[in-house]
């Protein structure tokens, strides 16, 4: 039991520790990220180019400002096979305001950000030690990223991944060069001309308040008389800590998770406080005879504490083992968006940490056996013997019983509502087949962008002729993915943005996504053609039956930014867009030959969308069209899906399996409790059954006991499940934190596992003899 909640509890703080309690940044509680409010808008993070090159420029109350663009996961050459590249782009006084030094090398530095400047590339350490093998003699060498030549300068430490702390940095290019022109070579800055926008971050000057800085920067650099993005004045700026932005999404669910684990750790405790006041009522003869020759009280608590605290060292040192092995597995659960995934392992830290707290459980739990085993009336005791009368001591064990009933239930009622809301956003019917797809994404670089539909007609014909292929098609908008493209729709003076994707004729047949009015696209539907669209029932749902209908001509700007009418010659069956709700949101689709793309995400439909061998030759044939061109991972469509619900498939694994546990030590606290009930009436059950009572009028007695202490227990874990169910209430979709039939089965399940747990000592006293049962008298 120790070693269970021990373990479980190294393994929780291991990831507690590695997420949240380490920065890799220096003095972070300085450290901000700048949000605009404007007047007519809540708070964003996309500040006008204009807008920080002022703030940047202006005296304040910063020591550095800094701005984040966007990579675009170029392709980089030069270390063997191309690959793509996740690449973070910043202004060189990002490394000033996060103040992490490199682990090689040098950062990013001012002359590095000036347009015509010499490429150079900072690589992060995962990308370091798994591409370059940790190499020392990185520094200097030459790559290429988009064909343009760049110099690695730099390697980070381990637990550096940005200002954003995302896991898959693969290293950081200067931003300062785009602010000129919108983009180059791999980075760019946010939106389009010439509403250019970039996140800002800042480091405050010691002393400095977060409000009082934000206020005094917006007077400072005229935030309010430049332009927002969207073109807006009167803005001003507000300052959130970097740690409660990066945090903040996973902070309370862990926090929740760990109350849970320590939850378990306190049922694990009230079983072995039960069992040792057992042990103890069993040792109260020789306890007696201790201090008849001699042994004082406190020598005797000295003796009782002492073996408990070895008994919870010795269960701990197990638990370590179990976290050791558990550990990986729950990190595997983790959504890959958490900061520091790559962080979390079991150190020496922990490990103390874990050891210590068994020594102050074992002190604690210890206690009231210890005083037990040293009480003054143990001589009493021993004359009372096998009497009926209730022995000292049994109302504390129904008490820690009744107690594990209702930590238990309160687990049980939280695991309950997480795998309601799994169940309810694991797509299982999303409106589209995705169990036999396999599929990756290209994004043309070169001359090939400027003629995607030659390129993408070649490969897709490749692709179709390969060994297990059923069929290929391809669109830049994957469902639930969280490949999004936006449109936007004008039929009258207000414009209305829309999902769109831009797809191949035969997309809606391969997804098997149905037309339920009208026609799906055909080779008809080209260039020199009339434009036509394909939406969703929710489209028309959004936009009313008078502005959108079958054959109705709306006006769309689509990904390419080109605007033009399009009439609707086609309505499908409504899809899900999004792994974190249920909702269908309005979707248009065009088709390629008439928008061609130069990023397509290729779908392939495959008996066995997991076999290595056809993976393999899908890279192959893209390789064979155009040898400079590399694809994302290949990789099937239902792990895309269930990357989409991760977040909400750890809660629910993680809470069920310590509701698991809690129920498990529930159970045998509750078959120990009842089954020394039992050994203490063991001459009054004799009695009642040398008078007449039967084994039915036994087990009833018995059963009548455990029910009566689970009924306790769940009266109380109801109510401490109304309370703790609210930590978790930002995890629920389509289950409220209250939910009465949860509750009502979960105290369901609980009364079964009450009733379960009874069995046992129900057998053992409906088998009492009652010649024996008094002869032992």
């Amino acid at each position: 039991m120790i070693a269970l909640g021990t373990g479980a509890n190294a393994a929780m703080f291991s990831v507690i520790h590695g997420v949240l309690l380490q920065s890799p940044f220096t003095d972070p509680d300085r450290i901000a990220i700048v949000r605009l409010v404007a007047p007519d808008r809540g708070a964003t993070a996309a500040i006008s180019v204009p807008q920080y090159q002022s703030l940047a420029a202006s005296p304040g109350p910063f020591e550095a400002v800094a701005a984040l663009g966007a990579g675009t996961r170029p392709t980089l050459a030069g270390l063997g096979e191309a690959r793509r590249f996740n690449d973070e782009c910043v202004t060189a006084s990002m490394f000033r305001v996060l103040a992490t030094p490199p682990l090689l090398g040098r950062v990013l530095s001012d002359a590095d950000d000036r347009p015509g400047a010499p490429r150079v590339v900072v690589l992060s350490y995962d990308f370091w030690r798994r591409e370059l093998g940790g190499s020392a003699d990185v520094l200097g060498r030459s790559v290429t990223i988009d064909a343009t030549p760049a110099t690695i300068v730099g390697v980070m430490p381990r637990r550096f991944s940005g200002p954003l702390s995302h896991n898959n940095n693969d290293g950081w290019m200067p931003l300062g060069s785009a602010f000129s022109t919108g983009a180059s070579p791999g980075c760019r800055v946010l939106g389009l001309a010439p509403a250019w926008s970039v996140n800002v971050f800042v480091r405050l000057a010691p002393g400095a308040s977060f409000d009082g800085a934000a206020a005094q920067a917006t007077a400072s650099a005229g935030i309010e008389h430049i332009a927002t993005a969207n073109g807006k004045l009167g803005a001003h700026l507000t300052l959130t800590p970097i740690e409660e932005h990066t945090f903040d999404d996973v902070r309370t669910p862990l926090l929740a998770l760990l109350g849970a684990v320590g939850l378990v750790l306190l049922i694990a405790c009230a079983n072995v406080a039960n069992l040792q006041l057992e042990r103890v009522f069993g040792r109260r003869r020789e306890l007696a005879v201790r201090m008849a020759i001699g042994a004082t009280r406190a020598r005797v608590v000295r003796q009782a504490l002492l073996e408990n605290v070895l008994l919870y060292l010795a269960g701990c040192a197990a638990g370590a083992l179990i976290a050791g092995w558990t550990l990986d597995l729950i990190v595997a659960l983790m959504p890959g968006s958490v900061p520091h995934l790559n962080d979390i392992h079991l150190d020496a830290r922990v490990l103390s940490a874990t050891f210590a707290v068994s020594a102050i459980a074992g002190l604690v739990v210890g206690v009231a056996p210890a005083l037990q085993a040293s009480s003054p009336s143990l001589i009493d005791d021993l004359r009372a013997s096998f009497r009926t009368a209730t022995p000292r001591g049994v109302r504390l064990r129904r008490a820690l019983v009744i107690g594990q009933v209702a930590l238990s239930l309160t687990l049980l009622v939280g695991a309950a509502l997480m795998i309601r809301t799994f169940l309810t956003l694991r797509p299982t019917n999303p409106g589209f087949t995705s169990s036999d797809k396999v599929t990756t994404t290209i994004r043309l670089q070169g001359t090939r962008a400027a003629e995607p539909g030659v390129f993408f007609g070649e490969l897709l014909d490749r692709v179709s002729r390969l060994p297990g292929v059923q069929g290929v098609t391809g669109s830049t908008y994957l469902p639930v993915s969280g490949s999004v493209g936006i449109a936007t729709v004008r039929t009258g003076d207000t414009p209305v943005e829309v999902l769109s994707g831009i797809v191949m004729p035969n997309y809606f047949d391969e997804m098997r996504i149905p037309v339920v009015r009208g026609r799906a696209f055909d080779t008809a539907d080209g260039r020199g053609t009339p434009p036509v669209a394909i939406v969703n029932e929710a489209f028309l749902r959004r936009l009313g039956p008078g502005r959108a209908s079958l054959g109705a001509t709306i006006e769309v700007t689509g990904l390419d930014r080109r605007t033009e009418p399009r009439q609707i010659v086609g309505i499908i069956h409504d899809t899900r867009s999004n792994g974190g709700d249920t909702r269908s949101r309005p979707e248009l689709y065009v088709p390629f030959a008439q928008a061609p793309y130069p990023a397509l995400s290729v779908i392939v439909r495959t008996a066995n969308p997991r076999d290595a061998r056809l993976q393999s030759d899908i890279r192959k044939a893209i390789a064979a069209v155009d040898p400079a061109q590399v694809p994302d991972r290949v990789i099937p469509l239902e792990d895309l899906l269930d990357a989409r619900v991760a977040t909400w498939r750890f809660g629910a694994w993680l809470l069920g399996v310590f509701a698991g546990m809690a129920l498990l030590l529930a159970a045998v606290g509750l078959a120990a409790s009842i089954a020394w009930w039992v050994t203490q009436r063991t001459r009054e059950i004799g009695v009642r059954m040398a008078l007449g009572a039967d084994a039915a009028h036994v087990a009833r007695m018995v059963v009548r006991q455990a029910l009566l202490m689970a009924g306790a227990g769940i009266a109380l874990g109801l109510a401490g499940a109304a309370a703790s169910t609210r930590l978790i209430e930002s995890w629920l979709y389509g289950v409220k934190p209250l939910d009465v039939p949860t509750f009502a089965w979960s105290a369901a399940g609980m009364f079964v596992v009450a009733l379960l747990a009874s069995y046992l000592p129900v057998r053992r006293a409906a088998r009492v003899d009652p010649l024996i049962a008094l002869r032992a008298e």
